[in-house]
């Protein structure tokens, strides 16, 4: 899997948002959704277990968590 980072927009905010690509990736797509006090890398060992090598999975950080400012 090949990460980038980027952000998307909530409101005032700019919120970090990873993404995992794996290299034969296809339209195909996994959304994670944490509880309100993690971070994207809390799923790390969640996606290597996973072991997807198709599609792409993103995970943000919640507002003021991680990488998220707020």
């Amino acid at each position: 899997m090949e990460a980038t980072e980027q952000t998307f927009p909530a409101g005032r905010a700019e919120l970090f948002l990873p993404r995992l690509d794996s290299k034969a990736a296809e339209n195909k797509a996994l959304v994670l959704f944490h509880r309100g006090h993690e971070t994207f890398g809390r799923w790390q060992e969640t996606v290597d277990l996973l072991n997807l090598d198709d599609g792409a999975i993103f995970a943000w950080d919640a507002r003021g968590h991680g990488r998220s400012p707020g």
